[in-house]
């Protein structure tokens, strides 16, 4: 069950509980309050003892002139006996009677001979009859003796009772509430101390173990989102860790790459201060030498460079317009006759009527070089071609660089472009991994988008919006 469900139905039981104390004391207390007015009802009511004279006033004629048992009968029902004849008392047997029925105002003369009237008043009932005796007519009257008006409870002494009761019940009410906010709380504690507990393994280092909660569905989505976390970070700092181990790498590679042409020139040097070098035409040979070995330093240094400034992201860009097709031409025919020498024949296609684009024309040429040596590290054949094609749409411009190599696998060909990947794991081949991820930043500088596939050989495909480039 959800906590919000849980809060739920914890406010509806108190509110219940309430309700239920509530109509208890209201119910109790209208009762109390009602209670006068069923004593009034139930003394208007006739009783058993009425009915008696009534049914002796109707049937036993016998008694109508012994009036003494009459009254002896009346009493033992609880009513005294009354006897009028002519406008006077002729038999009362009680004083307290006779007055209450003077004061009651009942008609001495009842005209009615055979029917019995009954006056049902507050605290007293009275019974009276038309009797003709001999002649002379008598009135019969049996009124009963005066009832004590219940007494019912008062609204100032219901006071006590109410506050009392209302007293337990807020205080029952808060108990009640104390019981299910603690389990609640302690339900709610049991996910935040394992990711507090968690929290403090990530911070010594410790990102093995999961985060195992099975109970809310709040906590168990933010459990389950806290070890995708742990686990995000875990393969970060793997990827981190590697990737420093392949930056050192790269700059030992380079600084072993330095060593060696630098050895080289010292000895060239040397050789030219000893005088082993002792003709002209020795002499600029091995300065002809030096001079080649200082620019593959300088090719090394630039890489270096280049990356730092890659990754700093202070690489500068200035873009201009110009027709890629023909730089891409006159640079081919640059590096035909040197890459002839190595076995390489490159070749550019370009379509006509190439419109004018913005490019970087410094960062152009080193995408170039780059995918160039890249090739030539890589293509694992010895008669290497390379194809530079250009296209065009309404809205981009395409490059695409081929060469008739061994291509890349396709479980590998994803991450060419990453830094410091390189397909030759056991790094039998020379190279840092950089070169293809200075390309890729290089491309998407320019707002453009790059892949790679394999196609008789190895093709990158480069593709570059129309436009201003807004850097």
């Amino acid at each position: 069950m959800s906590i919000k469900n849980k809060i739920f139905r914890s406010n509806i039981l108190i509110m219940g509980i309430s309700l239920v104390f509530l109509l208890i004391v209201v119910i109790f207390s209208t009762n109390l309050f009602l209670k006068d007015n069923n004593n009034e009802t139930d003394d208007k009511s006739v009783d058993s003892d009425a009915e008696n004279i009534i049914y002796m006033f109707e049937h036993n004629i016998s008694f109508y002139n012994d009036f003494n048992t009459l009254s002896k009968i009346c009493q033992n029902g609880g009513y005294s006996l009354i006897v009028n004849s002519g406008g006077e008392n002729i038999f009362s047997d009680s004083e307290d009677a006779l007055e209450r029925l003077r004061a009651l105002n009942i008609p001495d003369n009842l005209n009615i001979m055979r029917n019995t009237i009954i006056y049902t008043l507050p605290q007293t009932t009275v019974i009276a009859r038309n009797i003709d005796i001999n002649g002379v007519m008598h009135s019969f009257y049996a009124i009963s003796e005066p009832k004590e008006k219940t007494k019912g409870i008062s609204f100032a002494e219901i006071i006590p009772f109410v506050v009392i009761v209302g007293f337990f019940t807020i205080f029952a009410l808060l108990v009640l509430n104390r019981f299910l906010t603690k389990k609640l709380v302690d339900e709610i504690m049991i996910p935040i101390n394992q990711l507090n507990y968690a929290a403090m393994r990530i911070s010594i280092n410790n990102l093995d173990v999961p985060v195992v909660y099975t109970g809310e569905e709040e906590f168990e989505r933010v459990c389950k989102t806290f070890n995708k976390m742990q686990e995000a970070i875990k393969e970060n700092r793997s990827k981190m860790i590697a990737y420093e181990q392949s930056r050192t790498d790269m700059v030992t590679g380079i600084s072993h790459d330095l060593r060696t042409p630098l050895t080289s020139i010292k000895g060239y040097v040397k050789g030219i201060l000893d005088g082993v070098a002792d003709t002209p035409q020795k002499r600029n040979e091995y300065l002809s030498i030096i001079y080649s070995t200082a620019e593959e330093m300088n090719v090394l240094l630039d890489k270096l460079f280049t990356f730092s400034k890659v990754e700093t992201g202070k690489m500068p860009f200035k873009f201009i317009s110009f027709n890629i097709g023909e730089y891409i031409e006159k640079y081919v025919a640059e590096k035909e006759n040197v890459l002839l020498d190595k076995g390489i024949k490159i070749a550019a296609f370009i379509p006509p009527r190439l419109s004018d684009n913005m490019y970087d024309i410094d960062q152009i040429k080193r995408i170039l070089d780059n995918l160039v040596e890249n090739t030539i590290k890589y293509a694992g054949k010895d008669d290497i071609k390379i194809g530079i094609y250009v296209s065009e749409t309404d809205k981009s411009q395409v490059i695409m660089f081929s060469d008739n190599g061994l291509g890349v696998e396709e479980e590998k060909l994803p991450y060419i472009f990453t830094r410091f990947y390189r397909c030759d794991e056991a790094r039998t081949t020379e190279g840092n991994g950089v070169g293809l991820y200075v390309v890729k930043y290089i491309v998407e500088a320019h707002k453009g988008k790059i892949s790679a596939i394999n196609d008789n050989g190895l093709k990158i495909i480069m593709e570059f919006p129309k436009g201003e480039v807004q850097t």
